[in-house]
């Protein structure tokens, strides 16, 4: 190989090295079992709805003291309709007059309401992470900005939600 095409390359890889450690810092944070998060499988968290407990195909996680709940199935059981925007990693649930937005990574909500034009800006605690292939979204968060009663029974690690 002559030097020309060894520089070339060189400066080849150079860039590639670059825009992958640049796109790093925007791919969506992912947790794991090995992950730096404090996440926590807890397969005795239960989560009841009106007095029914939720069933998850994932189970609830714990990631810095807040209880994580997949995306789609908590949104539907509190009667929002939910979609995946994946070219922005983005959630938006719909419930009544009201929008929710977020995204994997962030640790801002919006909360608007169509009917009386408010939208309100939530920090969350622990921003919506991807485990197992399934979105986890914040549950206090977002049954609350869901106008959803939360209650946490530590004794049974249960999260009560009511409306």
């Amino acid at each position: 190989m002559n030097i020309k095409k060894m520089i070339t390359l060189a400066l080849v890889l150079s860039s590639l090295a670059i825009n992958m450690t640049a796109m790093a810092e925007e791919l969506p944070l992912i947790a794991t079992q090995e992950s730096a998060l404090e996440t926590k499988n807890s397969d005795d968290i239960k989560v009841k709805y009106n007095d029914v407990e939720i069933a998850f195909d994932v189970e609830p996680q714990i990631v810095d003291g807040r209880t994580l709940v997949p995306m789609r199935k908590i949104f539907e059981t509190l009667g929002a309709n939910v979609s995946w925007i994946e070219a922005e990693q983005g959630i938006v649930a719909i419930k009544g007059s009201k929008i929710m937005t977020m995204k994997i990574g962030a640790n801002m909500m919006i909360v608007s309401d169509v009917a009386t034009s408010e939208e309100n800006k939530i920090t969350l605690d622990v921003p919506p992470i991807i485990v197992d292939n399934r979105t986890l979204v914040p549950v206090r968060a977002i049954s609350e900005g869901l106008g959803v009663k939360v209650d946490w029974i530590a004794e049974t690690k249960t999260v009560l939600l009511s409306e």
